[in-house]
């Protein structure tokens, strides 16, 4: 009898092989979808981490740009501070009129007097003037793009004065000479003239200011006036009537002191 003969049915057997093949590719289409929904919740938890990071750097990208929009608004004060810096600054005398004349006085002997001081400002050209009118143009557009800038100016100085001699009038020019704030100082004329009955020198100084020196540089010239009483002083003088007396110096040269009056 041979050994793969069987009694069993044929169609009992092929059933039975039908079976056994259904039970493993079911079991396999359950591995496979097992497999394909693993890899999916993975993929997917993958994808949320990636989101979440995603949102942390977009957050992060937000306020960068916002801290970058407050420091160009920072940057455009500081530019807006520092141009209303330099128009205050060309705004802003280097020496104040008073220093001027306050130097002039005090470099003047004590016999001399001023009769007339003119004070002239003129602005010196830079820039050669333009020959055509795309020069010009040229000049207006760069003048447009460039930055404040202070223009360069010059303060003329002619002052006419009195004086007892040829000598006064020569230490006046010299001291004016060796100051620091004067340059270009000239004697215009100096002639013979009569004020009160007296002989006195009549005399004209042209002169500029010096351009590089600020009011800084300045040390002021301190001149003793020997004066008897403080004309700014808080004392008050009066009189026998009751009247208030204007302190001066012929009240103090008389030997009365400064409280009291005649």
């Amino acid at each position: 009898m041979p050994k793969d003969m069987s009694f069993l049915p044929e169609d009992y057997l092929e059933k039975r092989i039908a079976r056994r093949t259904n039970v493993i590719c079911l079991t396999l289409f359950i591995v496979v979808m097992v497999g394909v929904l693993a890899a999916w919740f993975v993929t997917d938890r993958q994808r949320s981490e990636v989101r979440t990071l995603q949102a942390q750097v977009n957050e992060q990208y937000e306020m960068a740009a916002r801290n970058l929009e407050q420091l160009e608004e920072l940057q455009e004060r500081k530019q807006q501070m520092l141009r209303k810096a330099k128009v205050t600054a060309v705004l802003v005398e280097k020496l104040p009129r008073s220093l001027i004349l306050a130097e002039l006085i005090n470099n003047m002997p004590a016999s001399m007097g001023l009769l007339d001081l003119k004070l002239s400002t003129k602005q010196l050209r830079t820039r050669p003037r333009p020959q055509t009118s795309l020069q010009r143009a040229r000049q207006q557009q760069a003048a447009a793009q460039a930055e404040v800038s202070a223009p360069d100016l010059q303060v003329d100085l002619s002052l006419t004065g009195l004086a007892p001699t040829d000598v006064d009038v020569a230490q006046f020019i010299s001291a004016l000479g060796a100051h620091m704030m004067f340059d270009q100082v000239n004697l215009q004329f100096s002639e013979q003239t009569r004020v009160d009955d007296l002989e006195m020198r009549k005399f004209r100084v042209n002169m500029t200011v010096n351009r590089n020196v600020t009011f800084r540089e300045i040390e002021p010239t301190l001149v003793k006036r020997e004066l008897k009483i403080d004309p700014m002083g808080d004392t008050i003088q009066i009189d026998a009537t009751g009247q208030l007396v204007t302190p001066t110096a012929d009240l103090v040269a008389d030997g009365l002191p400064p409280n009291q009056g005649d």
